[in-house]
């Protein structure tokens, strides 16, 4: 398991992203459906760790205080999932905006031990998760259902995950 510090979609973004989700799920293939808790929400994650306490909560509410912010969708990515599986995502098109928007929860983090290299300033690849877990020979027919093109997007709040609790933690008030 692991903490995290995500980005919340407004409403509109949120359903396309659903809609993805339930394409996915009507074909009986890996979707982020699946995870029917309800803090399950579309999210760009901004970091990672296998710990983020409420020790830096007060940096990382002013590290996200500019929000909303204007995001935008672009295609699909595909990463190697391990045990030979894949993960689909929507893209999320860096700018000068988001980047520093991300480098601003990075100082907020300071001192955090462990954080995930894939979150670190210089090697983030801002994305939406679609599915986990797709075989070699699901990924054909997974972005063939989704089919994802370019559309605007506003990040409207942010949140950091506690997963040992099992809670969310909103940092936007």
């Amino acid at each position: 398991m692991s903490d995290s510090v995500e980005l919340l979609l407004d409403s509109a973004a949120e359903e396309v992203v659903r809609r993805d989700w339930v394409r996915l799920l009507e074909l009986d293939l890996p979707s982020q459906a699946r995870h029917t808790s309800p803090s399950n929400r579309p999210h760009i994650t901004l970091a990672a760790a296998p710990a983020i306490d409420g020790a830096f909560d007060a940096a990382l509410r002013g590290a996200v205080r500019d929000l909303p912010q204007e995001v935008r969708f672009g295609g699909l990515l595909l990463f190697g999932g391990g045990r030979r599986t894949f993960i689909l995502v929507r893209q999320v098109v860096v700018s000068a905006a988001l980047t520093d928007l991300h480098r601003g929860v990075g100082d907020a983090l300071t001192g955090l031990q462990g954080q995930f290299a894939t979150t670190l300033t210089g090697n983030w690849t801002p994305h939406v998760t679609l599915a986990r877990g797709l075989s070699a020979d699901q990924v054909g027919q997974a972005v063939a259902a989704v089919q994802a093109e370019p559309a605007a997007a506003t990040a409207v709040a942010a949140r950091r995950w506690d997963s040992s609790a099992r809670v969310t933690v909103d940092l936007s008030r």
